[in-house]
């Protein structure tokens, strides 16, 4: 350092040790950004709920291993609404009504949703469940999970 009247400078030596620092720095920089690169060009990273997951996905992994053993799958299980650029998510599956899927997504699966119950339910003396009329005093069970969030529509 070079102390002047109310400053302090570099030496010509502290400006040379300076821009090999930098220059050091950036090579070091560029080298992670490569590694970083190579990585997530084998890897993909799939978020899900964990129903998906367990019910869906992980039981046609093997034959996608097959197909492409050189890609390694990482799964997300969760309910978050995620921002996958920055989270490092190549693909996000998530339910939700069609007026709420953001915009460029694309609808993988639909659903049917159909009344079940015991056998000995149909044919509860006084209650018979024999129309759909018949179903409103019974108990409704429903799945949903508190983590589940679906943006707001805009």
């Amino acid at each position: 350092m070079e102390r002047r009247h109310r400053a302090i400078g570099l030496t010509a030596a502290g400006r040379a040790l300076y821009r090999a620092a930098g220059e050091a720095l950036r090579l070091l920089r560029d080298a992670a950004a490569d590694i970083r690169d190579e990585a997530h060009a084998k890897s993909v990273t799939v978020s899900c709920s964990v129903g998906f997951a367990s019910l869906w996905l992980v039981p046609r992994l093997m034959d996608f291993r097959h197909i492409r053993p050189d890609v390694d799958i990482r799964i997300d299980a969760n309910y978050r609404i995620l921002e996958t650029e920055r989270e490092c998510i190549e693909l996000a599956v998530r339910h939700c009504p069609p007026q709420l899927a953001p915009e460029g997504s694309q609808r993988l699966l639909g659903e049917e949703v159909f009344p079940v119950c015991a056998p000995e339910l149909l044919n509860k003396l006084g209650k018979p469940l024999s129309t759909p009329e018949d179903l409103r005093p019974q108990v409704l069970l429903h799945y949903g999970s508190d983590d589940a969030q679906f943006p707001s529509a805009s």
